[in-house]
């Protein structure tokens, strides 16, 4: 619930929206959720969120999401940070809003999209409209349809990533506040009626934008063709075959790159991440050199990839245990060197008899129990009626099956 509650905190908290929380935000962030406690305080439990990990003794200059969730996997249920986000974990079940508000992300979305927003972390997408459903339904603390001053001004006091949301300055005294919070809500009840309804609401923080009519034909000349400004492309079958690179494929990009677009190449392929693909564009029959250079870094994306940074999101806390199908340990080596403590954590097994399976299923009601698997169809060991029983044991008893794409040609 708490780690749930985590992916809300980190994108609120990311006021520039960059995908990183940096001192100034994370100081802010902690001033909302430890109250009137002394400031000097709060600054010297945010150095130690940045200098906790660095064994040189040194400081980060800002954290990304998994060292912000890992930070919270160490920290006391004692603690402002901790007890905030349980508070609002449970204010958001009781509510039921907890799965909309679960599928926001922390990661920094186009520029672009955000010109036309009223609000820094608006991306455009269903998820961010989702979450502002969620927060509106959170706010109407008596399920009216609408939220008048006083629940408005009860949940930016009760839950501090409702604060963050409306950004409701921390530095300010109380008069300052109010006329803020007045403000901000005359601001959002553009029909004057002194209360806020859930359209009103949608249209202040996801308002309409221009929409991009899809182009049937490339012209540079039309006013369709001339507002896009990116490129996502398939990759086995549409950049490359099981020949080599398709004709016409790599002057494409060269194009794209000329023209100061952007693009990116997504693979379904569960078993090997990007860095593979970017080998494999390097050499022989597959090379490809847009405008004579390599493939940019963070244009290629795999199911690999997702499923990686999914089972370093949080949904795996610490002490989680996992069996997990691979053709190799690739997947091991990346997770290990993004969030080493955590990793090292869980108990991973890559094989099961069924009596281990029985063993591990009792705990799954209490304990993090998952099935992962990083394949195509090929696994380090034998695939065996043991292994399939097992695994089914596991599932019956309530454990996660993480997995993202099969490619069904390769089984």
């Amino acid at each position: 619930m708490v780690l749930a509650a985590a992916r809300t905190a980190f994108m609120f908290a990311d006021n520039d929206g960059d995908g990183f929380l940096d001192f100034e935000e994370v100081k802010e962030m902690m001033q909302r959720m430890m109250g009137d406690v002394d400031p000097l305080v709060v600054v010297d439990e945010v150095k130690r969120m940045f200098c906790t990990n660095d064994p040189a003794g040194g400081c980060s200059a800002t954290l990304t999401y998994e060292e912000f969730v890992l930070l919270l996997t160490e920290c006391s249920v004692d603690s402002a940070l901790f007890g905030s986000l349980l508070r609002f974990g449970e204010a958001s079940i009781e509510a039921g809003v907890q799965e909309r508000l679960r599928g926001l992300s922390g990661a920094a979305s186009a520029a672009a999209n955000r010109k036309a927003s009223s609000h820094i972390l608006d991306d455009g997408s269903p998820a961010w409209r989702e979450a502002i459903e969620a927060a509106f339904d959170l706010v109407d603390e008596d399920r009216s349809g609408q939220i008048i001053k006083a629940e408005l001004d009860g949940a930016v006091l009760k839950y501090p990533l409702i604060a963050q949301l409306l950004r409701v300055p921390v530095d300010v005294s109380p008069d300052d506040r109010q006329e803020y919070m007045r403000n901000l809500y005359d601001s959002i009840d553009d029909n004057q009626s002194d209360f806020i309804d859930r359209d009103e609401w949608i249209r202040f923080f996801c308002p309409d934008r221009e929409a991009v009519p899809r182009a049937t034909e490339w012209d540079e000349e039309r006013e369709d063709c001339h507002q896009i400004t990116g490129f996502i492309f398939d990759c086995d079958g549409t950049i490359f075959s099981p020949d080599g690179l398709i004709p016409g494929a790599e002057d494409v990009l060269s194009w794209i790159e000329r023209s100061g677009r952007q693009y990116v190449m997504l693979s379904n392929n569960g078993a090997l991440p990007y860095s593979a693909l970017y080998d494999k564009l390097s050499r022989c029959a597959f090379e490809c050199k847009p405008d004579g250079k390599p493939i940019p870094p963070g244009c290629i994306y795999t199911a690999h990839d997702s499923q990686v940074d999914f089972m370093l999101s949080g949904h795996l806390p610490t002490g989680s245990k996992l069996l997990v199908l691979a053709p190799d340990e690739k997947w091991k080596a990346e997770m290990r060197a993004r969030m080493p403590a955590l990793f090292d954590s869980w108990d991973i097994r890559d094989d099961m008899d069924v009596d281990t399976a029985k063993e591990w299923s009792a705990l799954a009601k209490r304990q993090k129990v998952a099935v992962v698997f990083f394949h195509d169809g090929l696994i380090a060991q034998p695939w065996s009626y043991a292994l399939i029983h097992a695994m089914t044991i596991l599932i019956n008893a309530g454990a996660d099956f993480i997995y993202t794409a099969v490619r069904c040609r390769e089984i």
